[in-house]
């Protein structure tokens, strides 16, 4: 337990060690866990901030967590994907672990939202964008560090679902114009 308490708290002390520590341990069990923990803050944070009952907080947890769990194993397939086809050699089971990890810095959410009634809703809006960044920046690191990429490759990584929706979306939006130029012809 107190083992499991040091290697979370170490990504908040020392990422770049905590992750290389996560990569050889794997612990899968421990990262479950801290998603589900930082669902529960999510859902107690946004009913905070947002001035809603226990009701809120509920349909918050229990429709988003699974959700969310999806999403996560989505976003782990794409990076993973996108990491081999930029010659990565990396671990799936790996990676998994450390999104999950990477979103412990949502578990500041709950002070932050106790704060705004006292430091007001838009500083801390940019406190709960800043724990996004942090997220997003642990994600990236992790990523770098499971398939010994370069950081701008590692970046790439991290951003291919938006890129591959863009590439979808443009892709549709020409075969639609398209389309039309012909039955208007």
């Amino acid at each position: 337990m107190i083992k499991n308490l040091d290697l979370i708290l170490s990504l908040f002390e020392n990422p770049l060690e905590a992750i290389d520590r996560i990569i050889i341990e794997k612990p899968v069990w421990l990262s479950l866990v801290i998603f589900f923990l930082a669902n529960l803050c999510l859902a107690v944070s946004g009913s905070v901030m947002s001035d809603n009952s226990e009701s809120g907080f509920l349909l918050r947890f229990i429709l988003f967590t699974p959700i969310n769990l999806v999403m996560l194993i989505i976003f782990a397939a794409v990076f993973h994907l996108t990491a081999e086809l930029l010659k990565g050699r990396g671990s799936a089971t790996s990676l998994f672990v450390l999104l999950n990890f990477s979103l412990a810095p949502i578990l500041l959410n709950i002070p932050v939202a106790l704060l705004s009634g006292i430091i007001g809703r838009s500083i801390s809006g940019i406190a709960v964008f800043l724990i996004f960044v942090w997220c997003a920046a642990i994600a990236v690191v992790s990523i770098k560090k499971i398939y010994s990429f370069s950081t701008a490759r590692a970046v790439i990584t991290a951003l291919s679902p938006a890129i591959y929706l863009f590439i979808l979306f443009a892709g549709t939006g020409i075969l639609f114009l398209g389309l039309i130029a012909v039955f208007l012809v």
